[in-house]
C-alpha cells in the first residue's frame, strides 16, 4: 500500500502532522499550488492507506482537515520515508512520458491541455507542472515543435504537420502507446489497412518484412486520422515534380485508389505524397529488379565515391559489387532522409568512430562527394556518414 503514495501526498500528511489543530484544504491547495479538488481527491486516497496505521483523517467544520493517530507518528514518518523513495525512483521519466501523452492525445483530438489539468491529472504543483513543461520544450524541439497557447483554451503543440507526425510516429514505436495507438485507427482499423497493403504489394509483385509493413500501416492511418480533421501534410512544387516520377509514388498511388475503391475514402494528393516521402525514407521497399531506371543517377553517384575513395586512399572497391549495392540502397534512403528532413539516429555511429576509424573517414568523403555534387548536406555527426561507413568497413 505504501507505494501508492505520491510525493504530494507525503507533503499533505506532512503539514497535517505539523498542525495538530487542523487546516483548511484551501490552505493546503495553495501552499500546494494545486485545486481543491486535488486536494479531496488526495486525502481519500491517503485514507485508504493510513485504514492500515489505525489512523484517519478527520475532516471537522471552520477547522479543516485534522489527522488523527493512534499509532505514533514513528509509525507514519517510515511510512512516508519509504513511499517517497519509491515515488521519486521513476518519478521523472513517468511525468515525462505522461506528458508527452497527453499532448499527442490532444492533438489527434484537436484539444488543448491546460496546466491545471495537468496539476490535477499528475498530481504536482503548477511550479513542477513549468518545470518539466520546460523539459518537455526541450524534447519536442528536437522536431522544430514547441509548446504554445491556443486562444483563451490551454497549450498545444505547434509547428509542422510533418514535424508532428514524425513525432507521433516515433513515440508509439518506441513506447508501444496503444491509446494514442487507438486513436490514429480512427478512420479504417489495422486489420483493414493491413488488408489493403497486402493486395497492393501482391498485385505489384512486392514483399515487406513485418516491421517495415507495420511502419507503412501507423503511417496512412496518421495520414487518413489528420486529413479527416483538416490537418494535411505540405508538399512543396519542387519536391512533388521529384517524388511523382519515382517508384514509390506509383505505388502510393495504388494505395490511394485501393482506398477509395474498397473504402469510398478519397486520399488528397498532398497525403498521396506523404504516403510516398514514408516509402522513399524506408529501406524495405525495392522496385522489381527488371525495372531498374529508378536507380542509374545512383549508380553514377557511387562511381564517383568510389573513384574518390580510390584517389584519397588508395583502395579500390569498383568491382566491389556487394559494396555497390549497399551504397547505392543507402544512399537512395540517406538523400531521401535530408530531403524530408527526417532524423534516423543510428546507434552505431560512436563505435563505428572508435573502432573503425578508417571506416568512419571513408564515410565522411562519400558524404563530401554527395554533397558536392548533389547538394545535399551531411556532416560528420550525421547518421549517414555512419551508414556509408558501415558498408565500407
Amino acid at each position: 500500500m505504501a507505494d501508492k503514495i505520491s510525493k504530494r501526498c507525503c507533503k499533505i500528511m506532512e503539514m497535517l502532522m505539523e498542525a495538530p489543530g487542523g487546516l483548511r484544504g484551501e490552505d493546503i491547495a495553495g501552499r500546494l499550488e494545486v485545486s481543491s479538488r486535488t486536494v479531496r481527491s488526495d486525502i481519500r486516497k491517503l485514507q485508504e492507506v493510513l485504514s492500515s496505521y489505525k489512523s484517519e483523517i478527520v475532516a471537522t467544520p471552520n477547522r479543516g482537515y485534522r489527522l488523527e493517530n493512534r499509532d505514533g507518528h514513528e509509525a507514519l514518518m517510515a511510512l512516508m520515508t519509504y513511499a517517497s523513495a519509491r515515488t521519486n525512483l521513476d518519478n521523472r521519466n513517468e511525468n515525462r512520458r505522461y506528458l508527452m501523452f497527453r499532448f499527442l492525445e490532444a492533438a489527434l483530438c484537436d484539444r488543448s491541455v491546460t496546466q491545471l489539468d495537468l496539476a490535477d491529472e499528475m498530481y504536482m504543483s503548477l511550479s513542477s507542472v513549468k518545470s518539466y513543461l520546460s523539459d518537455f520544450r526541450t524534447i519536442v524541439s528536437e522536431y522544430s515543435l514547441d509548446i504554445t497557447q491556443y486562444k483563451n483554451e490551454g497549450l498545444r503543440l505547434q509547428g509542422e504537420e510533418a514535424a508532428l507526425r514524425r513525432l507521433i510516429v516515433d513515440h508509439i514505436r518506441e513506447a508501444k502507446d496503444e491509446k494514442l495507438g487507438e486513436l490514429i485507427y480512427s478512420e479504417l482499423s489495422r486489420k483493414e489497412i493491413n488488408n489493403l497493403i497486402s493486395q497492393v504489394m501482391e498485385e505489384c509483385n512486392l514483399q515487406l518484412t513485418d516491421v517495415a509493413r507495420e511502419n507503412l500501416c501507423l503511417n496512412l492511418a496518421l495520414s487518413l486520422h489528420r486529413s479527416a480533421g483538416g490537418h494535411f501534410d505540405v508538399c512543396s512544387s519542387s519536391m512533388a515534380h521529384k517524388m511523382a516520377s519515382s517508384f514509390e509514388f506509383s505505388i502510393a498511388k495504388e494505395l490511394a485508389n485501393k482506398i477509395f475503391t474498397s473504402k469510398g475514402i478519397d486520399v488528397a494528393c498532398n497525403e498521396v505524397f506523404y504516403i510516398t516521402q514514408c516509402l522513399l525514407t524506408s529501406k524495405k521497399l525495392v522496385p522489381p529488379m527488371e525495372d531498374n531506371a529508378w536507380e542509374e543517377p545512383l549508380v553514377r553517384l557511387v562511381d564517383e565515391i568510389l573513384r574518390a575513395v580510390k584517389a584519397n586512399f588508395g583502395l579500390d572497391f569498383m568491382e566491389d559489387q556487394y559494396l555497390r549495392e549497399g551504397l547505392t540502397l543507402h544512399l537512395r534512403i540517406a538523400i531521401a532522409q535530408v530531403n524530408f528532413r527526417v532524423g534516423i539516429r543510428n546507434v552505431l555511429l560512436d563505435s563505428i568512430k572508435k573502432d573503425y576509424p578508417l571506416a568512419f573517414r571513408l564515410g565522411v568523403l562519400a558524404a563530401k562527394v554527395v554533397r558536392e555534387r548533389e547538394q545535399v548536406h551531411f556532416n560528420e555527426s550525421e547518421p549517414d556518414c555512419g551508414c556509408y561507413a558501415q558498408d565500407t568497413g
